[in-house]
């Protein structure tokens, strides 16, 4: 320890400068280990912090990751509503609004759908509640992965349209609306 009058270098537990009798001042020591504690308590206070954004972040990050996959799994059956298709399925007239009449519904599965037959139901939407239009089942080859159906709407409204294999299970779903001319 040093003494803070003539600088002259002391024992640790010295009270008093051997050279000039100073009394030697425990609470700069005392200072200097408390500001050294104080620099480690404020240092592991922005480690957690540091930890916590990280957690946060990763969490973020996780969530995208299971929302992405959840919103993809359920687009790789797509419902796509057109006037028409061409023999290679390619739809024309895409959109979610036709005039009443025929309106062709395909189902790109994306993989093959290895099932020979596909129900289709067709929910009529009215007022937030939903009541069977149509019903139908229709022979596929289970090797395709995309059908195409033409759909008769002869009454204007929003529409849910179900494609689903015969235990139920939904491969494709879509809205479209048909309005009078």
């Amino acid at each position: 320890m040093n003494c803070p009058k003539c600088n002259s270098e002391n024992k640790e537990d010295s009270k008093f400068c051997k050279i000039c009798g100073n009394q030697l001042i425990e609470s700069n020591n005392q200072e200097i280990i408390d500001n050294a504690n104080t620099l480690n308590i404020n240092t592991e206070k922005k480690k957690k912090e540091f930890s916590k954004r990280i957690l946060i972040a990763v969490g973020i990050i996780v969530a995208i990751i299971i929302t992405g996959v959840i919103v993809c799994g359920k687009s790789s059956n797509n419902l796509i509503f057109c006037t028409s298709v061409d023999n290679n399925l390619t739809p024309t007239g895409v959109g979610d609004k036709f005039d009443l009449g025929n309106v062709t519904v395909e189902l790109k599965n994306g993989k093959p759908l290895n099932i020979d037959r596909i129900k289709v139901i067709v929910y009529k939407i009215d007022e937030g509640s939903e009541q069977i239009y149509n019903k139908s089942e229709n022979n596929v080859n289970p090797q395709w992965d995309s059908v195409a159906l033409n759909l008769y709407f002869n009454d204007a409204g929003q529409y849910r349209v179900d494609f689903m294999k015969e235990d139920k299970t939904i491969i494709g779903s879509g809205k479209v609306t048909l309005i009078k001319k």
